[in-house]
């Protein structure tokens, strides 16, 4: 009989479903203002870091701009959001999924404005 360690069990995940804010649209655009197809983004919910898997289970989106570089998701609470957008399969892509650009992120309070353009991390 083989004696294996014990492994841990993964933490609880507690989430308080706020009732839901109007929909977040954010437009990820260049410093000159053009559109950037399919950029990638992370979201901060209060400070707290929502992954892509959470907003595809809760609000049915990924964390990535459509091919008019605009990202819209419903469902989330009022709450203060943090986010970081960057170019798709550029260099980038790594360092922002590892959160070495999180440095780079802004913060916006709710209630947010109808459309936050916002400048990709280039």
């Amino acid at each position: 009989m083989l004696d294996l360690p014990a492994v841990p069990r993964p933490q609880e995940l507690t989430v308080v479903m706020l009732p839901a804010a109007q929909p977040l649209r954010v437009s990820a655009v260049t410093a000159r203002g053009e559109p950037v197809p399919w950029a990638k983004l992370r979201l901060w919910l209060d400070g707290r870091l929502v992954g892509n898997e959470v907003t595809s289970i809760l609000f049915r989106t990924p964390l990535a701009a459509s091919s008019e570089g605009v990202w819209t998701v419903t469902g989330l609470g009022p709450a203060r959001v943090d986010m970081l957008c960057w170019r798709a399969g550029s260099l980038l892509n790594t360092q922002g999924a590892a959160g070495l650009l999180d440095g780079q992120r802004a913060s916006f309070a709710y209630p947010w404005p109808p459309v936050i353009r916002f400048p990709v991390v280039e």
